[in-house]
């Protein structure tokens, strides 16, 4: 059986068990768009960070800054956030996923529940693990691995926001 079909086999077996939990994980990310927020991220290829960086969204404005690229300072980025909010909720209510909760934990002094993730989007398969607040539902850290063994990591702040000082 290909893997694509053992994926669906198992999204199709686990979703009413399991819908409590991607409810969860998909209102983390909707919520994102409507919140000013500062997230910094790594991606680690072969065991080393191939590239690191923040974004800050806020008034319906994103900027974004990458550390190791020709120009690291802060640039105010293309995007449209009414557009980036609808492709979002159709991706939330369309995307095959599966989700498991799997643990509590602390973040920055937030109580968050752990859900590891698996999803096929676009024909590829990755897994995270997603911290979501228990206070606000708002995704805190996201962990991901993809199927060539590239990895991520995002964390979100919500606090004292501001647009940063554009070179």
């Amino acid at each position: 059986m290909s893997a694509k079909l053992l994926f669906a086999a198992l999204l199709f077996a686990a979703q009413p068990a399991l819908a409590d939990d991607c409810d969860a994980v998909k209102s983390s990310v909707i919520k994102l768009i409507s919140r000013p927020y500062h997230d910094t991220y790594s991606v680690t290829i072969g065991g080393r960070v191939a590239m690191s960086g923040q974004h800050v969204s806020i008034g319906g404005k994103r900027y974004g800054q990458c550390d190791g690229c020709t120009n690291p300072g802060w640039r105010l980025m293309n995007w449209d956030q009414d557009k980036d909010a609808a492709k979002v909720r159709d991706a939330v209510a369309t995307q095959p996923m599966i989700c498991r909760k799997s643990g509590v934990e602390a973040v920055d002094g937030d109580l968050a529940d752990i859900f590891d993730t698996d999803t096929l989007e676009g024909g590829k398969h990755y897994q995270n693990r997603v911290w979501v607040s228990r206070a606000s539902g708002l995704r805190l850290k996201v962990s991901s691995t993809f199927d060539h063994g590239e990895t991520a990591l995002r964390t979100f702040q919500y606090r004292d926001i501001h647009a940063p000082d554009i070179w």
